[in-house]
């Protein structure tokens, strides 16, 4: 390997880190590729009025929030069929009105 392979690696690893530390104390976070951008906070610590500032900001024509779970809690749910289709995750669209709570009992396992 070379020293800049490692040195972006490195970099990468502690942005990660970084953003997963965000998520867990309860704030948000960017996501960017080609063509695509996201903002995103961890459907458990999700507080109403953290999650309509986030709906505020979706652009114009996006139905409403998505919500990432495992496919087979999705499965549980009925978002998706048993089995997932071979998946690990889910990503569930949900209804544009839908509030923080009702986002947390859809991600917590013991609902």
């Amino acid at each position: 390997m070379n020293s800049d392979f490692q040195a972006r690696s490195a970099t990468y690893r502690a942005t990660v880190e970084r953003c997963l530390a965000e998520l867990r104390r309860g704030g948000a976070i960017g996501l960017t590729g080609r063509g695509f951008a996201a903002i995103a906070l961890a459907a458990e610590m999700a507080e109403e009025a953290s999650f309509a500032n986030l709906q505020s900001v979706s652009p114009d024509g996006v139905e409403g929030p998505r919500l990432i779970l495992t496919a087979s809690r999705a499965a549980d749910l009925g978002l998706m069929p048993p089995g997932g289709a071979g998946r690990a995750l889910a990503i569930c669209r949900l209804p544009a009105a839908i509030g923080a709570e009702a986002v947390r009992q859809l991600a917590d396992p013991t609902t």
